[in-house]
């Protein structure tokens, strides 16, 4: 019997924001199945160092060695993004901006219709190939129906959906990741810039600022084109952050 083909990419991905939230942001981390298993090797590696189990972007506030996680997985996420062994995607949009229908979807719908128009983009950037799909588990989501959604753009961009498998953050470091660059990009557009903060929330802004400070001067010694303007942004090849305006 002749073998099953086996995946060649994989990508990872979490999202940022809620309902009642004015933006929302979804972060993609991909590449060869081989390239990402390195990399969450080390991330998880850089945890355990740090003494943290699970990072967290809404736990990221004081903790010392939540941070220190927080800025050694940036380390390593630009680092293999300038190495160009995987590619992370991030966009963010505002609530006015969705389409007209979704106030009308549930939660697990609206974020579906979103992997469904969002996640194709990654395949585009890749060769041909069979793909592993490893979103962020989520309570309701139909995910056997967002699977066959995928199959036609994904053909279309030369590709095969292998399969789709929703995935617990506490295991996966690179999910982890994810939640941490969707944060951020949500922060820069929702909460960096802002009238300055008093009180208890002051000092978890300010570390939050500063991992957003991190994340920009590790793209400039890497070449990696994010900049602030205002607000997270960037177009480079293996690492990229937009604002979605208008939905297609």
């Amino acid at each position: 019997m002749p073998k099953k083909p086996q995946p060649r990419f994989a990508l990872f991905c979490d999202e940022a924001g809620g309902p009642a939230d004015e933006w929302r942001s979804l972060a993609v981390v991909s590449g060869s199945l081989s390239a990402l298993l390195d990399l969450e090797h080390d991330l998880r590696q850089a945890l355990d160092l740090s003494g943290v189990r699970e990072l967290k972007w809404s736990q990221l506030r004081k903790r010392p060695e939540g941070l220190r996680a927080a800025a050694l997985t940036l380390e390593l996420a630009t680092a293999a993004a300038a190495n160009g062994t995987v590619r992370f995607q991030l966009w963010c949009w505002q609530a006015r901006a969705q389409p007209k229908a979704w106030p009308r979807y549930t939660e697990p719908q609206r974020m579906q219709a979103v992997y469904a128009k969002l996640l194709p983009r990654t395949a585009r950037q890749w060769v041909r190939g069979r793909w592993l799909l490893l979103p962020d588990e989520r309570t309701g989501v139909d995910w056997s129906g967002l699977k066959r959604t995928l199959m036609a753009p994904w053909r279309k961009a030369g590709a095969r959906v292998s399969g789709l498998y929703p995935v617990d953050s506490r295991r996966w470091a690179l999910i982890q990741c994810c939640d941490l660059l969707a944060g951020l990009l949500r922060h820069s557009w929702q909460d960096h810039g802002a009238s300055r903060v008093h009180g208890p929330g002051a000092a978890a802004k300010g570390n939050r600022d500063g991992l957003l400070l991190t994340l920009l001067q590790m793209s400039r010694q890497r070449r990696l084109g994010l900049q602030a303007k205002p607000s997270l942004q960037g177009k480079s090849r293996h690492f990229s952050a937009h604002r979605i305006q208008r939905w297609a």
